[in-house]
């Protein structure tokens, strides 16, 4: 079979579908990755034996009136490309992750005659997800949506292998706690997480993730509250930190939480408040009434946070959730290559 992938924009979209190209390529298919030339899709699918064909498509979202005209006017030439695309190659199928520039090639890919598939990662539904789940086969989910959706399955979010669970193999008197932004960091989590931290009742070893340009000014907070934190910029092998830690302080990326359950550890789980309709307080409260960890909303009092996070210290409320994870994310890329092969 000849697949075509595509992901654009944001690590949450690319990272799912190069786990989904790669199981396509062990199992002897050819694997085409469309993308918009961005650098994170380049590195992720550095060395992975992809056929690469990337649009410089801007995004119809947040634009005013004439860029949405600009967009719009444009698209037909994209489609155009990418059924020129689609042709030369053979391609048997495609599968959508998200990002607007997998638009024109689905819409090729349809007008092809060839199956349609997406894959959703957040409980909200992506615009791009959106309009091409309208003439999917079927729409893969990593998690509930906030909103039915017609010819759904859902799979879980796909990761990485080394995301598995991991017993604790030491005891210790501190509370271990890895705080962390996701791969650009998170300025709430790097200004307000240390001054919390430091008003608990237990001792603590803090690990924590801060971003490009953020690293020596969050050392210095944890110095001056005189926290044991060690503090990169970006740690290569964040799994290695979930393992060693007790529950996570963390962003509500899907791939993040996705990552996070899988290993069994529990999360306090702070939303971007500005992210595209509210999804990721949606993708907590999914993970929150699976009793996988809590929720802190930045708008609400710190002294909530410090309240709520002294309590499950003491009552070792963390250690419930190590035994609550009830998805096996890791099973996703399984589910869905077979259901494509099937169709």
């Amino acid at each position: 079979m000849n697949i075509m992938i595509s992901a654009t924009k944001t690590g949450g979209h690319v990272f799912p579908a190069v786990e989904v190209g790669k199981y396509f390529k062990s199992n002897n298919h050819n694997v085409f990755f469309f993308g918009s030339g961005s650098e994170i899709e380049l590195k992720a699918i550095d060395g992975k034996n992809f056929k690469y064909f990337s649009q410089s498509i801007k995004s119809f979202r947040g634009k005013g009136l004439i860029g949405k005209f600009s967009v719009l006017f444009s698209l037909p030439l994209y489609v155009l490309r990418s059924i020129r695309i689609i042709k030369k190659n053979k391609i048997d199928a495609f599968i959508g992750f998200g990002g607007f520039a997998t638009i024109p090639i689905s819409i090729a890919s349809y007008l092809c005659k060839i199956p349609v598939y997406t894959h959703e990662q957040n409980s909200v539904q992506g615009s791009a997800n959106s309009l091409i789940s309208n003439f999917a086969k079927i729409n893969f989910l990593g998690m509930k949506t906030t909103k039915e959706i017609s010819r759904s399955k859902f799979v879980g979010n796909p990761i990485r292998k080394d995301f598995v669970f991991s017993l604790k193999n030491e005891t210790s008197d501190f509370i271990k706690i890895y705080v962390t932004g996701g791969s650009q960091g998170a300025e709430y989590l790097n200004t307000t997480i240390p001054m919390i931290l430091s008003k608990l009742n237990k001792k603590i070893q803090v690990r924590h993730q801060s971003g490009k340009g953020n690293e020596a000014s969050v050392k210095t907070l944890y110095n001056n509250f005189n926290i044991d934190a060690e503090v990169r910029e970006f740690f290569i092998n964040p799994n290695e930190n979930i393992a060693w830690s007790d529950f996570v302080v963390t962003r509500c990326g899907a791939l993040s939480l996705a990552e996070i359950s899988s290993m069994n550890r529990g999360m306090v789980m702070v939303p971007l408040p500005s992210s595209i309709d509210n999804h990721q307080l949606h993708n907590a409260e999914f993970y929150f009434s699976c009793n996988l960890g809590i929720i802190h909303e930045q708008k609400n009092d710190n002294d909530e946070l410090i309240s709520a996070l002294n309590k499950l210290i003491k009552e070792e409320v963390y250690k419930t959730w190590e035994s609550n994870n009830i998805i096996d994310h890791h099973d996703a890329v399984r589910k869905i290559y077979e259901n494509i092969l099937k169709k």
